[in-house]
């Protein structure tokens, strides 16, 4: 069941959502994203990376299945029960969390770090079993897509804050 104060956008963010099924059984990791220009710490809305999603990559719908906000809104975009675009070849298997802001200098605010944490650890309930919480970076390898500094570059001072 999602928290009350989560805000469930599923499949209302445009594109055709038509992205494959899977069984909470497939589920193996949380991989954490960060999205927005290298040094900016701005909040975007899921409607804009629905929008860059669909309209540039040309996919079904917004990648990510959660979206943190700075101010500690969380964003339901994406069904844990569809495969979305984030993580190459591990997206069967993972559910994809981004965190608005680029951390390549600055970490996530407070706020987002504690809606992060609540999340993975509503997760592992939902799904039934305990799930790793990964950086982007740390499975970069396992992606088919090569080496990426997601979820950027002060990701380790803060995993253990979400993990």
């Amino acid at each position: 069941m999602l928290q009350p104060d989560w805000a469930d956008l599923r499949g209302t963010l445009g594109g055709s959502e038509d992205y494959a099924s899977r069984t909470l059984a497939q589920i193996e990791r949380i991989i954490i994203h960060h999205v927005g220009p290298p040094g900016g710490n701005r909040d975007y809305s899921a409607r804009e990376i629905a929008d860059y999603h669909v309209k540039s990559l040309k996919w079904p719908g917004i990648g990510y299945h959660f979206l943190a906000h700075p101010d500690g809104r969380l964003d339901y975009v994406g069904d844990i029960l569809t495969v979305r675009y984030h993580a190459g070849l591990l997206n069967p298997s993972s559910v994809g969390v981004c965190l608005a802001g680029d951390f390549s200098v600055e970490e996530p605010t407070a706020a987002q770090l504690a809606t992060v944490r609540a999340l993975c650890s509503w997760l592992p309930v939902e799904i039934g079993r305990v799930l790793p919480v990964v950086g982007h970076r740390d499975v970069s390898h396992l992606t088919g897509y090569g080496f990426t500094e997601c979820p950027g570059d002060t990701w380790p001072q803060w995993k253990s804050q979400v993990a």
